[in-house]
């Protein structure tokens, strides 16, 4: 997603960023989450939108056009789940029967859609976005304004926290990460500290894929017919095996710990629900996430 939207607007994507978004495979490294393409969209969006929105007073419509972007590409194709397309949660890591039942075709469909409704947005960005719903605009306003207010943002707290501890620069993540706040754009998907913690994994082990080509993709197809999900961790084939592993540790560590990886069930927030923003004020919410980041950070340094 990165490098088409890079193609089509003449802007070369920054390797770093490249490899940094390795982790977003397969639903997050064979998770079976959002997809990765997805991800890559709502990274192009934080970058594309830095220019007109990077202000901390503006910085919300960017995560406006972020859970847009992902509402309206879910509209689009009927999910935004790798795991749905592929069968199941988890089942993303059968690799073999994703490829014999020629369900990863699927996943053109869903980088030709989600880079149409990407194109749509960016053809029509204003100084203020118009076209979306008042209401929802409002909320979330009011739920970056109070995350603001507490200094915490999901993604970009999580990556700042494990760059001051490991010395790993991760500066040029920091327009990248907006739209991972409360989810996607408080969409309530996936965590946005989880995403810190991937990021963090792609930006030491990932993989950059002007460096591989068609010989590494066919490799790769071959031994996953063999090994199914094994291919996953075998270095020797799968040159992002230790993004994915470290990705995915995360990620079981966060669902084992809080039965999902999803924002919503963690933190309660329904954006479409001004009553839990309330509810996730008074009872002091941001302590909660605060705590959970800080868990990722330390799980992310372990294997960084």
């Amino acid at each position: 997603m990165l490098m088409v939207a890079g193609d089509q607007r003449q802007r070369p994507v920054d390797v770093n960023i490249l490899k940094a978004v390795t982790g977003f495979g397969a639903g997050i490294a064979t998770m079976g989450d959002v997809c990765g393409m997805v991800n890559g969209g709502v990274v192009t969006l934080g970058e594309l939108l830095a220019p007109l929105y990077g202000s901390p007073d503006n910085e919300w419509k960017t995560v406006l056009f972020c859970h847009e972007f992902y509402r309206q590409t879910k509209a689009a194709i009927g999910t935004c789940s790798c795991g749905e397309i592929h069968g199941g949660k988890h089942l993303a890591r059968n690799f073999r029967k994703a490829l014999l039942t020629g369900k990863t075709l699927r996943c053109f469909e869903m980088l030709y859609k989600g880079s149409g409704v990407l194109d749509d947005f960016l053809v029509r960005v204003p100084s203020t976005p118009p076209f979306f719903e008042t209401e929802k605009a409002v909320r979330i306003r009011s739920a970056c304004e109070h995350f603001q207010e507490n200094r915490f943002h999901c993604c970009r707290t999580t990556l700042q926290t494990i760059a001051e501890r490991t010395g790993q620069d991760l500066s040029f993540l920091y327009h990248a990460a907006t739209g991972f706040i409360g989810g996607i754009g408080f969409s309530g998907t996936l965590c946005g500290a989880v995403i810190g913690g991937v990021l963090a994994a792609g930006a030491r082990h990932g993989v950059n894929p002007h460096g591989s080509d068609y010989r590494d993709t066919a490799k790769i197809i071959f031994h996953g017919l063999i090994k199914s999900d094994k291919i996953w961790s075998d270095a020797s084939v799968f040159k992002a095996a230790q993004a994915f592993e470290t990705s995915r540790r995360i990620y079981e560590m966060v669902e084992s710990a809080y039965a999902s990886c999803d924002c919503q069930v963690i933190s309660g927030l329904d954006i479409e629900l001004p009553e839990t923003l309330q509810s996730y004020a008074a009872k002091n919410g941001i302590q909660h996430c605060r705590d959970l980041s800080e868990r990722i950070s330390r799980e992310a340094i372990l294997h960084l």
